[in-house]
């Protein structure tokens, strides 16, 4: 009788242990989507980024700066992070004054 007790309490365990297991695992699936209002505010930022680099940095109009895949701009030769061009565009008050209205 004891050696059953054992054995059921040991299958209990290892149940509970794999249902936990798969419950964790099914809630790392979820990955978090962007609405389409968050999609269309990128895009717009994106577009105001792209024309302050046109007007600040000389670039002409329509040439591609931006590369989805590495989220970076290439200005020439020069290569800067979207985060970081963020931060140059979100302190360029100057040129919001004079070009953004």
């Amino acid at each position: 009788m004891k050696g059953n007790l054992k054995t059921y309490f040991t299958k209990a365990l290892i149940m509970c242990a794999l249902t936990i297991t798969a419950i964790s695992c099914s809630k790392d699936k979820e990955a978090p989507t962007q609405s389409p209002i968050e999609n269309k505010i990128e895009a717009a930022k994106l577009q105001r980024i792209e024309k302050f680099i046109t007007i600040s940095f000389g670039v002409p109009a329509g040439t591609k700066v931006y590369n989805e895949v590495k989220e970076e701009f290439t200005i020439n030769d020069f290569k800067m992070t979207r985060k970081q061009m963020e931060e140059v565009y979100d302190r360029a008050n100057e040129y919001k004054l004079n070009h953004e209205k």
